[in-house]
């Protein structure tokens, strides 16, 4: 196995990774650079895209991995906890890994699941990069969601009409039913200090 880095960060994380590469050249590669066309290349041919952020600058990392087939792994933070289904021996859904807690060790977990199902179950691992590549990240989805789910807020009123007052609890309670569904499937995403912030915005014409 090998390590392909390619960007910039924090002086340290750089020259920690310089000095691997230095240490151990034929596993490690360390390009300190903006390079889009080279960019491609990793995500082509890698097997695993690893982002463990601490926070989510730019979401789009994992989508761009998904295309190319490259199974993400991600520390779940703002969009990656919703891109990324965690795969699950149990039922075999999802097709990528996750840790939340923003720590080595969760990350050194996650990673070893990765690499366990990639030598031991090589057809299963080539499932999930087939799912990758055909997962649906597109807006024409996303605005499918929400019409289903503005849909039932107006059927959910009375046919003369609803007020505010009414609309703005049928949204609520849409939101938590769903939330409450997210945590009883997939319990891993959601530590005990979790909470979800939902911001709605009126535009009354």
């Amino acid at each position: 196995s090998y390590i392909v880095l390619l960007g910039t960060g924090e002086h340290s994380l750089e020259e920690y990774f310089k000095y691997l590469a230095g240490k151990y050249p034929e596993k490690v590669c360390v390009r300190l650079e903006y390079n889009k066309a080279l960019s491609k290349k990793c995500y082509a041919g890698a097997d695993m895209f690893l982002m463990p952020s601490k926070s989510e600058p730019c979401g789009l990392s994992q989508m761009i991995a998904s295309r190319y087939g490259t199974v993400p792994i991600v520390r779940e933070t703002g969009g990656r906890r919703d891109s990324v289904r965690v795969y699950s021996t149990f039922d075999g859904v999802g097709e990528g890994f996750a840790f939340s807690e923003y720590a080595a060790k969760d990350l050194y977990l996650a990673v070893l699941d990765a690499v366990k199902l990639y030598f031991s179950d090589p057809d299963t691992f080539h499932t999930l990069k087939e799912r990758c590549m055909v997962k649906d990240f597109s807006w024409e989805r996303s605005a499918q969601q929400y019409q289903r789910m503005y849909h039932e807020v107006y059927m959910a009123g009375h046919s003369e009409g609803i007020t505010f007052q009414e609309a703005f609890e049928n949204i609520r309670n849409l939101y938590a039913e769903n939330d409450t569904k997210n945590r009883q499937n997939h319990p891993e995403r959601y530590g005990p200090d979790f909470r979800r912030v939902i911001e709605i915005e009126l535009v009354i014409a």
